[in-house]
């Protein structure tokens, strides 16, 4: 009878199924890696596109001394209509928690203010209390406002857009831009110059 084929040694078969299953490790180990990659270049966008802008604005603060609504011109939410007011004639400007507000007192010759509000980020939001002290109208981040004396209290009710980092404000009355002590700015009511420009800046530590 012939001799047998010689039988590789089975040490010999486990080398090369180890060889097989290198090869096919490294072959698919690119792609692996290229996969991920490309997660992480997906990732890396949608943070720079979606969250980078919210850690920016947390980041980013309207003054302090803004917030408030100053005394004698009612509770938050009120609006101008439902208000009888109890300071000065002159204007008034402030934010809070249902936005951002500026308020006309009319009497003692000032019986009407023009005038506009600007923000760098679209106004979202625009209200005039009463409707009959006037007219406001917005286009974009651009506000116009011509309002009288036929309500002792006119307020205009905004909202200068979520990425706004600047607001500017400018009031001219029957004699020209009001002067310093008929215009006042958050809860202190304090007297203020015009332009009234508000910028955000980085919040306090802590």
């Amino acid at each position: 009878m012939a001799d047998d084929p010689p039988t590789a040694p089975s040490s010999w078969q486990h080398d090369e199924l180890a060889e097989v299953e290198r090869a096919e490790r490294g072959r698919r180990l690119p792609l692996l890696l290229g996969g991920a990659a490309g997660l992480l270049v997906i990732a890396a966008i949608a943070y720079v596109l979606v969250a980078k802008p919210f850690d920016v604005q947390r980041d980013l603060v309207w003054p302090a001394d803004l917030g408030g609504r100053p005394a004698g011109l009612g509770e938050i939410d009120e609006v101008a209509a439902e208000v009888t007011p109890e300071v000065q004639p002159g204007a008034y400007l402030w934010n809070d928690f249902d936005g951002w507000h500026l308020w006309f007192a009319f009497g003692d010759g000032f019986d009407r203010a023009t005038g506009t509000i600007h923000s760098d980020d679209d106004v979202s939001k625009l209200l005039l209390s009463p409707t009959s002290s006037g007219t406001a109208s917005g286009d974009g981040g651009e506000v116009s406002f011509a309002l009288d004396d036929s309500a002792p209290l006119a307020g205009i009710d905004f909202e200068p857009g979520f990425y706004a980092k600047r607001v500017e404000v400018r009031i001219e009355g029957p004699d020209g831009p009001l002067p310093d002590d008929m215009v006042h700015r958050g809860q202190a009511a304090k007297p203020a110059a015009l332009p009234l420009v508000e910028e955000k800046d980085d919040a306090p530590n802590g």
